[in-house]
């Protein structure tokens, strides 16, 4: 990861600029990677864009699912056993995580 963002800075200064912002965000990100000629494809921008909706979409429906499970097989056993409740807490942050990722 670290090699990606010394060549991204070396190469495309305003996108490195974008993504390392914390008012950054990902649209923003692949916009200035577009712009900055990483990309030929006209449309690299707009489909880098829908396919990390589509895979946030995913992952959060998917963390969801889990939680829910989790939750359901706690109640059935009458409780949750201590790597459950680790699991629960874990993909609960993993899941926020996602609803803050602009």
């Amino acid at each position: 990861m670290t090699h990606y963002f010394k060549i991204l800075k070396q190469r495309y200064m305003s996108a490195y600029g974008v993504i390392t912002d914390a008012n950054g965000s990902f649209a923003a990100f692949a916009r200035a990677l577009q712009s900055a000629g990483y990309a030929t494809n006209a449309t690299y921008a707009s489909d880098l864009i829908d396919r990390s909706k589509q895979v946030i979409g995913q992952a959060r429906a998917w963390l969801q699912f889990r939680l829910q499970a989790i939750d359901h097989d706690g109640a059935v056993a009458g409780g949750v056993t201590k790597d459950s409740a680790a699991e629960r807490t874990r993909l609960a942050r993993f899941l926020e995580e996602l609803r803050r990722f602009k």
